[in-house]
């Protein structure tokens, strides 16, 4: 076994391990959700005077990179900035006029949107725009779903 698959495989044992203790009510549920869903949790990420949490010592195992979801968080950030009413198509154009072609994944987008509402971040009002009916797709709708993996949600899948 090489060192890329042994770090892969201690990756997918700690990622069971905190979603079993999510599950288990003993981990903030977003970031779960950012464990559950491969999103790289960097809102939950330390500055260095304490302890590493662990989806640091994994940055590179995560299907969405910290650099991919810093970008949409910077995004996002102006929009609330600006006080524009911002669609989820409006941002998935915004996205792609900016030349970020790998922001095609409309699930991942919705992934991300979820993990930064869950960590409550931006206003209500700011996510009930960016879902807003007939101006944005069915799909999104799913960044308000409740994510709860204790009792059970939607999302609740382990692999």
């Amino acid at each position: 076994m090489n060192t890329t698959d042994m770090q892969m495989a201690m990756f997918l044992q700690q990622r069971l391990q905190i979603l079993d203790l999510g599950s288990k009510g003993k981990i903030d549920p977003s970031y779960v959700y950012a464990w559950e869903k491969s999103i790289y949790p960097f809102l939950d990420d330390t500055d260095g005077s304490v302890v590493q949490h662990p989806h640091e010592l994994f940055k590179e195992c995560f299907l969405v990179s910290d650099v991919y979801i810093k970008e949409i968080w910077d995004t996002l950030i102006k929009i609330q900035e600006k006080g524009d009413v911002f669609t989820f198509w409006d941002l998935e154009n915004y996205l792609q006029n900016q030349g970020y072609d790998q922001y095609n994944d409309r699930s991942k987008l919705i992934a991300i949107c979820t993990y930064f509402r869950l960590k409550r971040n931006f206003t209500d009002t700011f996510w009930k725009n960016l879902i807003m009916p007939q101006r944005s797709p069915s799909e999104s709708g799913a960044i308000l779903d409740t994510y709860d993996p204790v009792n059970g949600s939607d999302y609740n899948y382990l692999i």
